[in-house]
């Protein structure tokens, strides 16, 4: 049964509008579920960082503003210019979009904090060369459902995996549009609701859209991205000169550790395994 047309500042009905659209929205991106997620997924780091992550069993997520692409989740904000110019919504909210210069305050007036995963081959070289050293780091192999344990359900951290296709990225940028200006036309939503309705309710189901999407040059990268918004009680310090947040995770994740084509003499299976030993780790645990 249809809600009738809203008092501008009624709660009850915002809490209605605002489920609507994260309904829609998890409908929308219903393949990025917990079940797309492969069994393993892989994160490339140095040997020190090796090391500290598996003495203190802690994935470091790092601030959004910091992390070493520059443009991340800018891109989807272009994605989101492309779609809106055409549909039939408010003008203020078009040129609201369009004179953005970030993915609706990301990066100004909050911020997210970030890990990546790679589900691609372990032998995708650019991932050695990019994120381990040129090759002299290491793979840490991660059972991505353990990983997902620690994430009870959402409420602690979101992990899923990132779009690269821009056809993709268009059709589902387009179709929270459509769900969004559908809504607006069933509920007839009074002038003075509008504003509201577009620059808030909307704009928060584009910002979780766009944060998921990422330029198909980096397809190799085949991310799945462990992600915490950020909130007042999220417990942050810094390291090298950067905001980290620490995601604790279990010993029995990490399933093996691979080392890198061109591991020196600081990454031989002696010194791994000794890493390993010294933190509690199984002695079966796989090290090639």
């Amino acid at each position: 049964m249809d809600m009738a047309p809203p008092n501008a500042v009624d709660g009850s009905f915002w809490l209605a509008i605002r489920e609507e659209l994260r309904d829609a929205h998890t409908q929308i991106f219903s393949d990025l579920s917990e079940s797309s997620i492969p069994n393993e997924v892989t994160h490339f780091t140095s040997v020190t960082g090796l090391d500290g992550i598996i003495s203190r069993r802690e994935i470091w997520c790092t601030d959004l503003r910091q992390v070493s692409d520059s443009r991340e989740c800018d891109y989807g904000l272009d994605v989101i210019r492309h779609v809106i110019r055409k549909k039939s919504v408010p003008s203020e909210f078009i040129g609201y979009v369009l004179r953005m210069h970030d993915l609706f305050g990301a990066k100004v007036r909050w911020t997210y904090y970030i890990s990546c995963f790679c589900s691609a081959r372990k032998d995708e070289p650019r991932m050695w060369e990019d994120y381990a050293g040129g090759g002299r780091g290491c793979a840490i192999v991660f059972d991505s459902a353990r990983l997902l344990a620690g994430s009870d359900g959402g409420k602690s951290y979101a992990f899923t995996p990132v779009i690269y296709s821009e056809q993709i990225q268009i059709e589902r940028a387009t179709a929270i549009v459509d769900h969004a200006i559908g809504l607006q036309r069933r509920h007839e939503l009074p002038s003075r609701a509008k504003t509201r309705y577009w620059f808030w309710e909307v704009a928060y189901s584009l910002m979780v859209c766009g944060l998921l999407f990422k330029a198909p040059s980096l397809q190799h990268e085949q991310e799945v991205r462990l992600g915490l918004a950020e909130h007042d009680s999220l417990q942050t310090f810094v390291y090298d000169q950067k905001t980290r947040v620490a995601v604790p995770f279990e010993r029995a994740a990490v399933m093996r550790i691979v080392r890198g084509p061109n591991a020196g003499p600081d990454n031989t299976v002696e010194r791994i395994r000794g890493m390993l030993n010294g933190a509690g780790y199984s002695e079966q645990l796989p090290v090639s």
